[in-house]
């Protein structure tokens, strides 16, 4: 039997990651600890530095988080939202579209999207980053080293 190229091996993870769905491919792609690295310059509220510094863990079983982004059991789900629909509501669609647009955001922005007991929040993907809204401030996350 033939070994594999490097080529071909990497095309089969591909291929195989493409082929995972559902929570626990969403879960999987996100999993580990996030830190809030600030606020989005974008954001319609500037208050919020708090949070600055601070992580998010998803985990198979919890989010680990300040609250109340924080949940015991979470159902992970991966989306694709359109500009309008960005942060789920928070934001009208115009102001929603225009921060697609300072982004160069795709028409429809993967999302993970985490449903507990507490609500449902939405992780949009801006590059190797995750944005989110609480409070109508914008903040930004980047994977924890």
């Amino acid at each position: 039997m033939r070994p594999f190229s490097a080529l071909t091996l990497a095309a089969l993870i591909a291929g195989a990651s493409a082929a995972m769905t559902g929570p626990a491919a969403a879960q999987a792609r996100f999993e580990g600890k996030w830190t809030i690295l600030g606020i989005d310059d974008a954001s319609p509220v500037k208050e919020g530095a708090e949070w600055v510094g601070r992580t998010i863990a998803f985990n198979r079983n919890a989010v680990v988080a300040p609250s109340p982004l924080d949940c015991a059991k979470p159902t992970y789900e991966f989306v694709r939202v359109p500009q309008g629909g960005l942060f789920a509501g928070l934001m009208s669609e115009t102001e929603a579209q225009a921060f697609a647009k300072r982004r160069s955001l795709p028409a429809e922005t993967d999302t993970l999207r985490v449903s507990c007991e507490n609500g449902v929040n939405d992780y949009h993907v801006v590059g190797q980053r995750l944005v989110f809204m609480l409070d109508g401030v914008i903040y930004v996350l980047a994977r924890a080293p």
